[in-house]
């Protein structure tokens, strides 16, 4: 399960997330329960680092019995990427010589990499719709929640995300520890 996802996983760890949830949970028979899906990736959201790699290392160690399956998943995920880096990188220093073929992959790369962000973009837009409609359900506040919460992440400056997430998230905590004891 988790070497073609490597293959096919761009766009950040928001679409890989999607991606593993058509493979691990929308399967049938689904491989990995929808709860468990939600709190480990709960749980590699909340570490720092990449939330897809940390939550396809946690699924192979949940569902194949220990830290050894674990980082059989990981390298799995991981190596089809890194390959494909190898052999782009390799590609593009043997061309570099060449004026010819330097000057058409001076000219493709641009045009694949535009084309990548967009794929990649409406993946993350699709992952982000999915795992809303299943985290939020029908509650109104989790949406409200949701919606403030991405607006800023679209238009906050870079510099201003290490205050101004820590921040949202007190927020949507205090919100719904309000709701809960009200």
């Amino acid at each position: 399960h988790f070497w073609p996802l490597g293959f096919v996983a761009f766009g950040g760890p928001q679409a890989h997330v999607s991606l593993a949830h058509r493979t691990f949970v929308e399967s049938s028979p689904p491989w990995v329960p929808e709860r468990l899906f939600i709190e480990l990736f709960a749980l590699a959201s909340a570490l720092p680092g990449p939330s897809s790699t940390q939550l396809m290392t946690a699924i192979g160690a949940v569902k194949g019995g220990g830290i050894l399956a674990g980082l059989l998943a990981f390298f799995l995920f991981q190596l089809p990427g890194f390959i494909t880096l190898v052999i782009a990188g390799m590609l593009v220093g043997s061309n570099s010589g060449s004026s010819s073929s330097g000057d058409s992959l001076a000219v493709v790369l641009p045009k694949l990499a535009l084309g990548l962000i967009a794929a990649a973009f409406s993946q993350v837009l699709l992952a982000s719709f999915q795992i809303s409609k299943k985290t939020c359900a029908a509650d109104t506040l989790l949406w409200t929640l949701n919606l403030i919460s991405a607006t800023f992440a679209l238009l906050i400056p870079a510099a201003a995300a290490s205050w101004v997430f820590p921040l949202l998230l007190a927020c949507g905590a205090a919100a719904t520890f309000a709701r809960h004891v009200a």
